[in-house]
């Protein structure tokens, strides 16, 4: 197997791949999306809502914002905590409070301690009008899309290098494949985490998964 980085930054990464099975790239595709770990609210308790949104509305919305961040915690399924019961191993409160007339952003939320911070922070969470005020609480905890769809790490796919010609329309009139053995895959992280990280995280739980594996059919 042979790689070259193409292009690299803090949200993408794209690599070409040489003398490589599309078998494996998959594999590291869906551990990609299913098995690398991020940060994303795990429950929320409504103090005060006068907002336009029902409680479940508004929670969606906040369960849906990536945070970011250098605060270590363990995945809720490997802590040894008490259902229901806080803890400082697995989880981080955060506290959203703020009265109209404007905008609530994701930026209004505040984690405790600012270990933690959303990814974007003009996402819009609601609006509210003179006299309207939203309080909620709740807990950001670590996980990954095996869980639940908010964990998602990256937008990743892959596909085999072409020579690709357009017309003066911009229209795709040709699309060789140069080399079979040539793939390129794009990693583009939507949760904050830098995308070399999160493409080492994956093939070390492919490593671990395999050596598993390896000892249960020995």
């Amino acid at each position: 197997m042979k790689v070259k980085v193409l292009n690299k930054n803090d949200r993408v990464l794209k690599l070409k791949f040489s003398e490589v099975s599309p078998f494996f790239l998959n594999a590291v595709r869906r551990t990609i999306m299913s098995k690398v770990n991020t940060y994303a609210v795990d429950y929320i308790d409504v103090h005060e809502n006068t907002s336009p949104l029902y409680n479940e509305i508004l929670a969606h919305r906040i369960g849906l914002i990536p945070f970011k961040g250098d605060k270590v915690l363990k995945p809720k399924s490997e802590c040894d905590c008490e259902e229901g019961k806080e803890c400082n191993d697995c989880e981080i409160k955060f506290v959203l409070k703020k009265e109209g007339p404007g905008y609530v952003y994701s930026g209004d939320i505040k984690v405790v301690g600012g270990a933690l911070e959303p990814v974007y922070k003009n996402i819009p969470i609601t609006y509210l009008t003179e006299k309207q005020a939203v309080h909620v609480e709740g807990a950001i905890v670590l996980g990954n899309m095996d869980e639940h769809a908010k964990f998602q790490a990256a937008v990743v796919g892959y596909n085999y290098e072409a020579d690709e010609k357009y017309n003066d329309n911009l229209d795709l009139i040709k699309k060789d494949s140069k080399d079979k053995g040539d793939m390129i895959m794009t990693i583009e992280s939507v949760s904050g985490a830098d995308p070399r990280d999160i493409f080492f995280d994956a093939i070390d739980i492919l490593d671990r998964e395999l050596e598993e594996l390896d000892k249960l059919i020995r």
